[in-house]
């Protein structure tokens, strides 16, 4: 079942990347400001990607029927959160968001994304060698996570490209 739920997570990654092109493609003039936008939306999209294919794929979940299914469950809000991104990155590029505002929905959906990597890791069994990151790393997501839920309750008014480069977290890519 987990293979089958890796190979979804591709194709919701997919749809995020294709949010970032159909969203500069929307665009009537493309200058530097909206290459170097979508040259980082693309970033975070691999960032995203990066921590979820590490952490997450070709794991096995701690005995027990409930884990398994804990597990399972994770994914759901995850691969949604996954989708919230895509919507958001397409209303980056496009400005078409009357009813909602892309920052708060993208927030939102990376703080969801964050907490959920976080609990699927604890259901996990990994390496010996590699148990004692088990903890740093769950507390360094769920850091992060409040990080972008903080920011997200705060509403500041920032540019695409300031926003961009502030939500693209360099201790992410580590």
């Amino acid at each position: 079942m987990f293979e089958r739920l890796g190979l979804f997570a591709i194709i919701v990654f997919g749809e995020v990347v294709i949010g970032v092109v159909n969203g500069i493609g929307g665009m009537r003039e493309l200058g530097l400001s909206a290459w170097l936008n979508f040259a980082l939306a693309l970033s975070i999209v691999f960032v995203l990607w990066w921590i979820f294919f590490t952490l997450i794929s070709r794991r096995e979940p701690k005995g027990g029927f409930l884990n398994a299914t804990l597990l399972e469950l994770l994914y759901i809000p995850a691969l949604i959160s996954l989708g919230l991104i895509a919507v958001s990155f397409t209303s980056f590029f496009q400005g078409q968001h009357d009813s909602y505002s892309p920052e708060t929905l993208f927030g939102y959906a990376v703080t969801m994304f964050l907490i959920c990597i976080s609990l699927m890791i604890g259901l996990l069994e990994f390496p010996d060698r590699f148990r004692r990151l088990h903890r740093p790393i769950r507390v360094s997501l769920l850091l992060i996570a409040l990080a972008f839920l903080a920011a997200t309750l705060v509403h500041l008014k920032l540019g695409t490209l300031t926003f961009l480069v502030g939500m693209r977290n360099p201790t992410l890519e580590r």
